[in-house]
C-alpha cells in the first residue's frame, strides 16, 4: 500500500490518514486536496490495474480542519479487481505457496515415518533382548561391562541398569575363565568377526552356576556400540532336558536302575577289562519267587512298590563300582565288577538272600518274599556278554529247581541240560503237531462198595525213540512254553470221547478225572473252552472231574473264586489235589465250591511205619470229613496203607495196589473183570 502526495505537517495526521486509507484502499480510490488543491498522487489499491479516474461506483468529499487549515478527502470507489489487468504476482506467490506447504508437508511425513520406525525397532529390539534365551552383554576392550540386554535379569537375575558394578570375573567359574579370555582377545585382533567360545559356568544372582554357551564379536568402530559384544545362550534347561532324556533311555523309570541297555554297555566294559587284566568278575541273575501272586493278588501298585524296594535292597548290599540293573518284571542282575573268585561272589550272593529273605507291608499285608540266584563267573565261564547271560539265566533256574531261596553257579552241565530242554521244546510242539499223545487210566476205588468208581486220565507222550513218556517229564517244559494249554485241550477232548466209549461199551456210571494246571485254570479262554468241548463232545458235564493242584490256592481269591463257581455251574465235580502239600488256607477250603481234596502220595506212601505221616494222614481226613468234603487217597500200594485207610474214613483210594494206569483196550478188560471179583475183598 502506497500514500502520495502531500506530506502532513502534524504526526499525528500521518497515522490518522495511514490507517483510513489501509482500511478502505482495497475499495475506494482515494485523493487528498489542500486548501482546494488537488493532490496529483491518489491512495490505490496496491497492484497494477491500469487507470480507473473513470470507472467508480460512487463518489464522497469531506472537509477536515486540522493544523489550522481544511482538508478536503474526496473518496471514490473502484472494482476491487480488474479482470482485463495482467498482474504476474498472484500467481507466483500462489504457486510458492503450493509448494513450499507440500514440502513442509512431505518433511513431515518423513519425520513421523522416521519416528514409527525408530518405535517398531525398539519393539523388535525389545522383543529380542527381553524374551530371548541369550544374554548379550557389551565390554569395553579393557573388559569391563558397559552394557547388559534386559533379558538377563529374569536369566541370571541382575539388575541391567547396575551392570557397570558386575566384576565379570567373580561370575564366571575360574575352571572356565581362560578359554572366555582367549575368545575375548580374539575377537578384538579381528574385528567384526564372530569368535566362538566354548561352554562356561556363569553365577547367577542366586550363587548357582548356570551352563551357558556364546560368541564375541568385536565392534569397536560401530556407532553406538563401539565394544565387544559377547552373546551368552543359557544351556541350563536343555542340559536339563538332556539328562531327562538320558535318563528314559538307560535307566529303569520305575525303580531307577539301570535298564538293559545300559547294563549291556557296563557287561561290555568289565568283560573288555576282565580279559586284559585277567582279573574275575561276576554276573548275578536274580528272579523273585512268587512275585506274580503278589502282583495278582495285592494290585500292580504294590508290586510296584515291591520292586522299587528290592531295588535299594539290592543297591544296599554291593559296592559303588558294581552294578544292579532291573531287566524287566522281577527280573535284576546284579554285575560284581572285580572280585577275587567265586567264594566271594558266594558271599555277595548270601548277603543278598538274607537282606531280601524278610516280609515287607503291602497295601495293609505282609507278605514275604525269596529270591532265586544264579552266577556266572568272568572270564572262566565265557567271555561273550550275551553267553553269559544265558549261563546265568540257566543258574537261577537251577536255583528254583532246587526250592528257590537259593543260588548256583553255572556248570557246563547246565548248559548241556538247557540245549537238552531246547530240543525237547521243539520235539514237544512237533509231537502236539502231530497229534502224539494218549491218555492212559487209573481206576479209582470205591472203598466202602469195594468197586471201580470212576478212572484218572494221564497223558503220555508217544514218542518215537523213548517210547511212552510220562507226564512229569515234560509237563513243566509245557508249562514254561506255553504248550500246556494246547495240551489240556486235548487231553479233555480224549477224555470226553473216552467218557462217552465206556458208556456204549456198558459203563455208564463211571467218572473221568482229568488233571488241570494252574496256567490252564487261570487262561482267559479257559471257561469258553470247556463248554465248546462239552458242546462238541457231547459229554454229561456230571461225568466229569477237574483235579486242580493245591498250589492254585495261592492265586487271586476274587478270580478263583469265580472260576471255580462257574465250572461247578456247568455240573463238573471239583477236586483239589495234592492236598497237605505246601500252603493251604482253610478259609479258602470253606468259600471255594470244592466236592473232593486229595491226600498227596508222599503222606501215603510212609504208612504205617511213620507215625508223623500217618497223624498228618488221619488229621486230614478227619478235617475233610468235618468240612463235608469226600477224601481220596492216591498212591496206595500195600495192604497195610489200605487197611489204614478204611479204618481213618477214607471214602476212595487209588494206586499201584489195584491197577497201573492203563490203555483204553486194557483198561475194558479191568473193568469187566473186576465186575466179576471185586478188587478189595
Amino acid at each position: 500500500m502506497m500514500l502520495a502526495g502531500y506530506v502532513f505537517s502534524a504526526f499525528r495526521m500521518n497515522h490518522l490518514l495511514d490507517g483510513i486509507v489501509g482500511l478502505i484502499s482495497p475499495f475506494l480510490d482515494v485523493k487528498l486536496y489542500d486548501n482546494g488543491e488537488i493532490s496529483r498522487d491518489s491512495l490505490m489499491y496496491g497492484s497494477n490495474l491500469g487507470s480507473l479516474d473513470e470507472n467508480f461506483s460512487f463518489e464522497m468529499s469531506q472537509t477536515i480542519t486540522h493544523g489550522g487549515r481544511d482538508w478536503l478527502l474526496q473518496t471514490r470507489s473502484t472494482p476491487a479487481f480488474d479482470f482485463l489487468a495482467s498482474d504476474p504476482r498472484p500467481p507466483i506467490v500462489l504457486g510458492s505457496g503450493i509448494l513450499i506447504s507440500l514440502l513442509m508437508f512431505l518433511f513431515v511425513l518423513a519425520m513421523i515415518r522416521s519416528r514409527i520406525q525408530a518405535q517398531f525397532s525398539a519393539g523388535r529390539y525389545r522383543a529380542i533382548t527381553e524374551g530371548a534365551a541369550n544374554v548379550t552383554l557389551v565390554l569395553e576392550p579393557s573388559g569391563n561391562p558397559r552394557y547388559a540386554s534386559p533379558s538377563s535379569r529374569d536369566i541370571l537375575g541382575f539388575d541391567p541398569e547396575q551392570v557397570y558394578r558386575l566384576d565379570l570375573n567373580s561370575l564366571v567359574h575360574a575352571e572356565d575363565r581362560p578359554q572366555l579370555k582367549a575368545g575375548f582377545d580374539e575377537a578384538i585382533k579381528s574385528p567384526g568377526k564372530q569368535i566362538p567360545v566354548t561352554r562356561a559356568r556363569i553365577r547367577d544372582s542366586e550363587g548357582q552356576w548356570r551352563d551357558m554357551e556364546g560368541t564375541c564379536t568385536a565392534m569397536l568402530n560401530v556407532p553406538g556400540v563401539n565394544g565387544v559384544v559377547v552373546s551368552l545362550r543359557d544351556l541350563t534347561q536343555l542340559k536339563a532336558a538332556e539328562s531327562e532324556l538320558h535318563r528314559l533311555a538307560f535307566y529303569d523309570p520305575l525303580t531307577g536302575l539301570a535298564n538293559r541297555q545300559l547294563f549291556k554297555d557296563r557287561l561290555n566294559n568289565v568283560v573288555r577289562r576282565s580279559r586284559r587284566s585277567e582279573e574275575p568278575a561276576a554276573l548275578m541273575f536274580l528272579d523273585l519267587d512268587g512275585f506274580k501272586r503278589i502282583n495278582d493278588t495285592l494290585g500292580h501298585d504294590s508290586g510296584d512298590e515291591l520292586l522299587k524296594q528290592v531295588s535299594q535292597w539290592l543297591t544296599g548290599c554291593v559296592r559303588e563300582d558294581d552294578s544292579v540293573a532291573r531287566l524287566g518284571g522281577d527280573e535284576f542282575v546284579v554285575l560284581l565288577s572285580r572280585i577275587s573268585g567265586p567264594d566271594a561272589a558266594g558271599k555277595v550272593a548270601e548277603t543278598i538272600l538274607r537282606r531280601l529273605c524278610q516280609r515287607i507291608r503291602l497295601n495293609d499285608h505282609e507278605v514275604g518274599i525269596t529270591v532265586s540266584i544264579g552266577i556266572t563267573m568272568i572270564p572262566c565261564d565265557s567271555q561273550d556278554p550275551g553267553t553269559l547271560m544265558k549261563y546265568a539265566d540257566l543258574a537261577m533256574y537251577r536255583a528254583k529247581e532246587l526250592g528257590r531261596n537259593t543260588y548256583q553257579f553255572f556248570t557246563p552241565a547246565m548248559n548241556i541240560k538247557a540245549a537238552r530242554r531246547l530240543l525237547q521244546q521243539e520235539e514237544l510242539a512237533a509231537a502236539l503237531d502231530n497229534d502224539r499223545f494218549v491218555l492212559h487210566y487209573q481206576p479209582k476205588i470205591n472203598l466202602e462198595s469195594e468197586r471201580v468208581i470212576g478212572v484218572e486220565a494221564f497223558l503220555r507222550w508217544h514218542h518215537p525213540e523213548k517210547g511212552l513218556v510220562s507226564a512229569q517229564q515234560f509237563i513243566s517244559l509245557a508249562e514254561e512254553t506255553g504248550l500246556i494249554v494246547r495240551l489240556g485241550e486235548m487231553a479233555l477232548r480224549q477224555a470226553c470221547i473216552q467218557v462217552q466209549a465206556l458208556e456204549r461199551a456198558g459203563f455208564e456210571s463211571l467218572k473221568m478225572a482229568v488233571n488241570l494246571s494252574v496256567r490252564q485254570l487261570t487262561d482267559p479262554g479257559f471257561l469258553d473252552m470247556m463248554r465248546q468241548v462239552i458242546t462238541e463232545t457231547g459229554v454229561s458235564p456230571e461225568c466229569l472231574e477237574l483235579e486242580m493242584p493245591a498250589e492254585l490256592l495261592n492265586e487271586d481269591p476274587r478270580m478263583l473264586r469265580e472260576r471255580l463257581v462257574s465250572l461247578h455251574d456247568m455240573g463238573v465235580c471239583l477236586i483239589l489235589d495234592d492236598f497237605g502239600t505246601g500252603s493251604c488256607s482253610l478259609v479258602a477250603l470253606q468259600q471255594l465250591p470244592l466236592d473232593v481234596i486229595k491226600i498227596d502220595h508222599r503222606f501215603i506212601r510212609d504208612i504205617p511205619y511213620n507215625v508223623s505221616a500217618t497223624d498228618v494222614a488221619s488229621a486230614v481226613i478227619a478235617l475233610a470229613r468235618k468240612l463235608h468234603l469226600t477224601v481220596v487217597a492216591e498212591g496206595v500200594e500195600t495192604p497195610q496203607q489200605l487197611s489204614f485207610l478204611k479204618s481213618a474214613g477214607c471214602a476212595q483210594c487209588q494206586g499201584n495196589l489195584f491197577s497201573y494206569p492203563l490203555d483204553e483196550d486194557a483198561l475194558i478188560g479191568f473193568l469187566i473183570r473186576q465186575y466179576e471179583h471185586p478188587l478189595t475183598s
